[in-house]
């Protein structure tokens, strides 16, 4: 079974609460830079990035590096 993270671009259930569309995009990695990296290199194409199903304390140094990025 391949591990995955995965970082949810706004969609389906967002457009039933805020009228917002997404995609559900899993990366196929646990590593944190490569993540960062990857969510990096995508954000301009998105207008929204939510960080979903990511274990702690990983999911906060993530969240840490992204917006040193941004």
């Amino acid at each position: 079974m391949n591990r995955c993270s995965r970082v949810l671009i706004p969609h389906v259930g967002y457009n039933a609460f805020g009228g917002v569309d997404a995609v559900p995009l899993c990366i196929r990695s646990r590593d944190t830079d490569e993540i960062v990296n990857t969510v990096a290199l995508l954000a301009g194409s998105f207008g929204g990035i939510n960080l979903e199903d990511i274990s702690a304390p990983r999911c906060f140094e993530i969240e840490r590096e992204l917006k040193r990025a941004f």
